[in-house]
């Protein structure tokens, strides 16, 4: 409810981007300050660069799509209109052209500084969300549509399940019944 409750503020166009590719796809902070209209393929797959310099496509809109049916049965209707905003808001950002999102000032590296989310954030009065949230409640949500522990990690480039494990609630099982499903295969994302 939390994150229904921050979708509804009165938040900048790219700060509801950016808080998309955290929570509909599990992207870390920095990966989301560094996309570009550019690496959008056929509006349905993203190209990310995941910290170690991985490059992998991602079903941005089959995962949202996956997410947000799972908030509606879980209760939450208005789910659907905040996916199909967002998914209005990047396909803008991609026919026009435009970046994401407007850095601030770069970092040494040339990189855009990934922390300017929480400041405007906190701008908007909002402070129970971070982008760590966001990307834990992902995870959660891959979880509860049933996808292993493995999958889990490929999709949000852990390199061990262990990580993966760390952000799930032992207390609802979850990670009991991953482990108990999981594949032999260890992916090194």
């Amino acid at each position: 409810e939390v994150w229904w409750a921050c979708w509804d503020r009165d938040l900048l166009d790219r700060t509801r981007l950016w808080l998309g590719w955290l929570y509909w796809c599990g992207l870390r902070r920095q990966e989301a300050a560094d996309l570009r209209t550019g690496d959008l393929y056929r509006g349905s797959s993203v190209e990310v660069v995941r910290k170690g310099g991985e490059v992998v496509q991602l079903p941005w809109r089959k995962l949202g799509e996956l997410i947000t049916n799972l908030q509606v049965e879980r209760g939450w209707p208005q789910a659907e209109a905040a996916f199909a905003d967002w998914v209005k808001l990047v396909e803008a950002a991609r026919r026009s052209g435009r970046e994401f999102l407007l850095p601030y000032k770069p970092l040494p590296s040339g990189k855009l500084n990934g922390n300017y989310l929480n400041k405007e954030l906190i701008w908007a009065g909002e402070y129970s969300i971070t982008p760590h949230r966001c990307r834990h409640s992902f995870i959660t949500n891959m979880a509860k549509l049933g996808a292993t522990i493995d999958e889990i990690a490929e999709l949000v480039g852990h390199r061990s399940i262990e990580t993966t494990r760390g952000y799930l609630d032992s207390r609802s099982n979850l990670v009991e019944r991953l482990l108990a499903t999981k594949s032999s295969v260890v992916h090194d994302g």
